[in-house]
């Protein structure tokens, strides 16, 4: 499995863990209203780097087989 085949079912699980209905958490770790993860990791240095890290970190136990 490639890069562009995993941030493909990233944004499927994305998507349906936002069809849920309003209010209700989809993950026990939901963040604030208002704050932007993604914004803070691409503005901040070696976004590329870190990114990566953060993707591999939180997806490391997903089996996709």
């Amino acid at each position: 499995m490639d890069r562009n085949d995993l941030l493909r079912w990233h944004f499927r699980q994305a998507v349906l863990a936002n069809m849920r209905e309003a209010g209700e958490p989809s993950f026990e770790m939901d963040f604030p209203l208002g704050s932007d993860m993604i914004g803070e990791i691409f503005s901040g240095p070696e976004a590329a780097k870190r990114m990566e890290a953060e993707l591999f970190s939180r997806l490391s136990g997903v089996s996709l087989g």
